[in-house]
């Protein structure tokens, strides 16, 4: 959304004992978190798709002797387009102290960063251009002049073309940070002139009155940008904005965006310029493929039988290389050495803590989660799966979902959690509901996808169909029942997403997040599948477990299908379900599931208890009532549909 240049430079307080805020912004998926990590050192995850970073995130540095804390903010496109969106950007301009701003400006969709920058400027902040994606823009024959765009700005422009020095002459030009003036900006006089108007009538300490006065003028309220700040005790800026608009010549948005326009037309003829590059034709071709609905399917099946071999034929023989030559080793000498019974038990038995607990996470998880991570990681890098959410779009919207809702639930593929989180910036309370059961319900993570491939690909391709298949027909009948009873009272809200360009994945990045995604894996569920394995060691001893089994096991057996060792797996889903999967993989090498058993238990798993960040996440956007209506409704619904599965492959003979 256009706007004019700022009437006055913000009133934001400075404070020579903190440090400077210097607060990223830009577009979604502009680069922001990248240069965060290269600016401080601290590691944050990043993707090739809009919605990846949520919270702000902060760190220090050390700008010749001047501390600075850096802060990460979400992507946006408009201040005020969307209020709830824009939630995290407001809270990190509120932040009391001196803020400068870093401008991400992504080269590879210049003409919509210089509108976001036209937002930005009015808001008077102190601000340096960080010039991104500046490689990949060349590779597509775009060159942007940047030290002219800096002479049209009156700011620092620095390029950042993934080296060292780009990084370090960025930081060196925070002290330099200035109001950005827009040479031949013009809104005309009529317009200025009102905005004067509506500038004088807000409260003296209004923290940024031109981006204020904008807003008002075009029927804001002051208190949207920031609530809890100053508002006035009357109506004046109301009342002022309505009497300045009268005497415009047109509509005040006309004239706004006509200006604005005027300006990012003439600064495109004189800064940029493109040159036809047939891999970059080739690149838009893929990416139209991908959203189309007569390639896009076979691309998707392509993509997932290839994951599947390199997963089963890859990291199912790495899994049980070292299963052969570390663990079977560790086991044979340690039964020889320890003395049988407690200690044995204890420690390399069905429950012991080395054996259940080190050795499942460390040589069958994490080499199978290491070569999924890649695969995903490398379609996350290229751009792939914001085309996919397009190529969903129509399913969607037979499930009530609408557009801001799509890259949720793409998003559900990689990390439910965070998938849950985003779900926040979906206006209407239905649709967030229905998306966040979605999510929660039969969509499997990243690493659950993995390692779902992982076990029942020893059962062959067929088995995994079956297992998918069913996933997917429960996943749209629950989606297809809530669009049936919950009830209509809210508008479809209009969404736009923008799609970033399909690009050949960077090694670098892919290989840093595959092992920050393995860190946090092993950072968050080593000691619990410790604390599992000591749970269940405790339970089997007391006899508590060998009790459950006696009361639950015929149950498990009669309406699953399942033998009664698989009530451990049930229980280990209270922990982690990667836990779980490893008890699984070891009752298929053991031969106590067989190829019905085999879909049961990876359906039922990957549907049965949402893990316990998950909760806590739709805890934090629905409430608590809600998130516990759909953790039960959930669970029942996994339950009733895995006994249909039963049944129906009984049916079939696979016994």
């Amino acid at each position: 959304m256009p706007f004019p240049p700022p009437i006055k430079e913000s009133k934001m307080s400075t404070s020579a004992a903190k440090p400077t805020q210097a607060v990223l912004l830009g577009l979604p998926n502009s680069g922001k978190s990248t240069l965060f990590t290269r600016l401080t050192g601290r590691y944050v995850a990043v993707a090739n798709a809009p919605l990846t970073t949520l919270e702000l995130e902060r760190a220090p540095l050390l700008v010749t002797d001047d501390p600075y804390e850096i802060v990460d903010a979400p992507g946006f496109t408009d201040l005020f387009a969307s209020l709830s969106r824009g939630e995290a950007v407001r809270e990190a301009l509120a932040a009391p102290g001196q803020i400068i701003a870093i401008l991400c400006l992504d080269a590879n969709r210049f003409k919509q960063s210089l509108s976001l920058l036209l937002e930005v400027q009015t808001l008077g902040l102190p601000m340096v251009v960080a010039l991104n994606m500046v490689e990949e823009a060349n590779n597509r024959g775009l060159t942007i002049d940047a030290p002219g765009l800096a002479d049209r700005l009156g700011v620092p422009v620095v390029e950042q073309r993934g080296g060292a020095d780009d990084v370090s002459l960025l930081a060196q030009a925070l002290p330099q940070a200035r109001p950005a003036r827009p040479e031949g900006l013009d809104h005309g006089a009529a317009l200025g002139a009102a905005l004067e108007i509506v500038a004088a009538s807000l409260p003296v300490d209004c923290p940024y009155p031109g981006a204020a006065a904008r807003h008002v003028l075009l029927g804001g309220a002051v208190a949207d940008f920031f609530p809890a700040g100053p508002a006035p005790s009357d109506n004046s800026p109301a009342l002022a904005a309505a009497a300045a608009a009268r005497a415009l010549p047109g509509d005040a948005l006309s004239l706004l965006t006509n200006g604005a326009n005027q300006w990012i037309d003439a600064t495109c003829r004189l800064l940029v310029q493109q040159r036809s590059r047939h891999d970059r034709d080739i690149l838009q071709l893929v990416a139209r493929m991908s959203r189309s609905l007569v390639f896009g399917p076979p691309i998707l099946i392509s993509i997932l039988y290839v994951t599947f071999i390199l997963v089963v034929d890859g990291a199912n023989a790495i899994a049980e290389l070292l299963n052969a030559r570390v663990w079977n080793p560790i086991h044979a000498y340690l039964s020889g050495v320890l003395p049988q019974g407690f200690w044995t038990d204890f420690l390399i038995g069905d429950y012991g803590v080395l054996s259940m607990g080190l050795a499942n996470a460390l040589l069958t998880v994490l080499p199978i989660l290491s070569v999924f991570y890649l695969v995903f990681n490398t379609l996350e890098d290229m751009g792939y799966l914001p085309n996919l959410s397009v190529l969903t779009r129509r399913i969607l919207g037979r499930l009530g979902l609408g557009g801001s809702a799509i890259m949720p639930l793409v998003l559900g593929f990689g990390c439910k959690t965070m998938a849950t989180l985003t779900a926040r910036t979906i206006a209407s309370k239905r649709e967030r509901f229905i998306t966040i059961f979605l999510i929660a319900f039969a969509i499997p993570c990243a690493g659950q996808m993995g390692l779902n491939m992982s076990i029942i690909g020893r059962m062959g391709l067929s088995a995994f169909f079956i297992s998918s298949l069913a996933l997917v027909v429960v996943e749209l009948a629950a989606g297809y029942l809530l669009n049936r009873f919950l009830s209509h009272t809210e508008e479809a809200e209009g969404f736009i997403l923008e799609l970033p360009p399909i690009r050949i994945p960077q090694p670098k990045a892919v290989l840093r997040k595959t092992v920050h995604r393995l860190y946090l894996f092993l950072d968050e569920s080593l000691g619990v599948f410790i604390l599992a394995a000591l749970s269940l060691f405790t339970l089997d001893r007391l006899g508590i477990l060998q009790g459950l089994k006696t009361v639950l096991g015929p149950v498990l057996e009669k309406f699953l299908g399942l033998p009664a060792s698989m009530l451990d797996a049930v229980i280990l889903l209270l922990a982690r379900h990667e836990a779980a999967a490893a008890l699984i993989i070891e009752l298929i090498r053991k031969g106590q599931l067989d190829y019905r058993q085999s879909i049961i238990a990876v359906t039922l798993t990957t549907m049965f208890i949402p893990c316990f960040a998950n909760v806590m996440a739709m805890t934090k956007v629905l409430g608590a009532r809600s998130s516990m209506t759909i953790f039960f409704a959930v669970n029942l619904a996994a339950l009733a549909s895995c006994s249909v599965l039963n049944l129906l492959l009984q049916w079939y003979g696979q016994a």
